[in-house]
């Protein structure tokens, strides 16, 4: 892995760790995957950057390699739930952010 790379791995890692929650996805084929993610949940009363509420403002961010699978899985059409803090959601999407290390889910509540 080069400089960048883990200079990039490691500030993720320090910012979830820190600031963000744990996670767990049961894929519909396999076995349970944890990992720890930047999470957040716009609600009507507490906006997102001043942006309009939306269902869809609720999204996590996580490294690619935490849950492997789940963008395909979403992209198929499969119903993919992650828990967090107890409260499950539906993933909406996956999208890939800047190198494609870093994962954008947006979710709903199931």
């Amino acid at each position: 892995m080069n400089l960048f790379d883990t200079l990039q791995d490691t500030a993720f890692s320090i910012v979830s760790n820190t600031m963000g929650y744990t996670a767990t996805w049961q894929p519909s084929v396999g076995e349970i995957h944890t990992a720890e993610i930047l999470f957040n949940d716009a609600t009507k009363t507490a906006k997102l950057l001043d942006q309009e509420y939306s269902p869809k403002n609720c999204m996590i961010e996580y490294k690619s390699d935490d849950f492997t699978g789940l963008k395909e899985s979403a992209d198929a059409g499969n119903e993919e739930i992650v828990t967090i803090n107890g409260i499950q959601y539906g993933v909406l999407d996956v999208n890939s952010k800047f190198d494609g290390k870093t994962m954008l889910a947006h979710l709903t509540l199931v």
